[in-house]
């Protein structure tokens, strides 16, 4: 093998050296890139399942005061229908 050939031989080599560092550089890049996308994802979802549940609970309890307030409001109904009768029944 000639001087020349080797080193062309050589030039070639360091070439396809550089293209697969250059390749896999930019794999390792996508993949953090793709990593950092899908931790950002879950994230937000996280964040939105919270506030869904948060909300969730407020409506829950608003519900319950409601349907306290209304049980309240029956019993002042039915307490004014039963006191009602009595007192006029009276002499």
């Amino acid at each position: 093998m000639s001087d020349a050939d080797t080193r062309a031989l050589i030039e070639d080599l360091q070439r396809s050296n550089r293209l697969w560092k250059r390749l896999a550089l930019g794999l390792l890049a996508s993949l953090g890139l793709a990593i950092l996308i899908l931790a950002t994802s879950a994230a937000v979802q996280v964040r939105r399942a919270h506030e869904a549940e948060v909300e969730a609970r407020m409506q829950a309890e608003e519900a319950r005061q409601r349907e306290h307030e209304a049980r309240e409001q029956l019993e002042k109904e039915r307490k004014a229908v039963d006191e009602g009768p009595r007192e006029g029944n009276r002499p």
